[in-house]
């Protein structure tokens, strides 16, 4: 079955990077969570949830050593990285998960426009790729790896907040700090 492969190819990614521990299981998560709280309909939270779980699938395809580089990548190395997305899209395609093919092609690209693989910006980039971006980087922002600690929640959001606009969709932030827990505090905080 379609959706059994899709799962066996996300729990291979986050075995392969013994850093990211359950780092695709957490994005898929976190991203239905976000998914929610933008109302998008049930069957689509489910698969922002495959899509979350498989969103760096391609990097199977990305040689061992560069993933656990510990000093700077040079351009080449970038580069080669940067194929990870379109790769993970033509993996999840070919399993005739379109929606969710797409989310994970472009999950790096940016809000203003300065992502990548294409570069589209704002609107142009489909939702749950704006939602797996976000999340992805909620939980790379604040997870430890071998090289670094991860940030506290409240440094991370922080982080997030400053992206506002530029790296990320301003109601996804808004969507991502709700399913979080962390909107209505800081709100009530706020009014105090």
């Amino acid at each position: 079955d379609r959706l059994r492969a899709a799962a066996s190819l996300a729990d291979a990614v986050d075995a392969r990077d013994a850093n990211a521990g359950a780092h695709s299981r957490r994005v898929g998560d976190l991203a239905a969570l976000i998914g929610e709280r933008l109302d998008v309909d049930g069957e689509q939270i489910e698969l922002l949830r495959l899509a979350g779980h498989l969103h760096d699938v391609g990097k199977l395809a990305i040689p061992e050593e560069l993933l656990r580089k510990e000093d700077p990548l040079s351009g080449a190395e970038l580069l080669v990285l940067q194929r990870h997305p379109e790769i993970g899209f033509q993996m999840i395609e070919s399993l005739g998960l379109g929606a969710a093919a797409a989310w994970v092609r472009y999950h790096h690209e940016r809000w203003d426009g300065r992502g990548y693989p294409k570069g589209l910006a704002e609107e142009d980039i489909p939702l749950g790729a704006r939602i797996i971006f976000a999340a992805d980087s909620w939980d790379a922002m604040t997870s430890d790896r071998t090289y670094r600690r991860g940030l506290s929640t409240e440094q991370a959001l922080e982080e997030i907040e400053s992206l506002s606009g530029s790296q990320f969709d301003p109601e996804v932030v808004d969507a991502l700090t709700e399913a979080l827990g962390l909107a209505p505090e800081r709100e009530q905080a706020s009014e105090a």
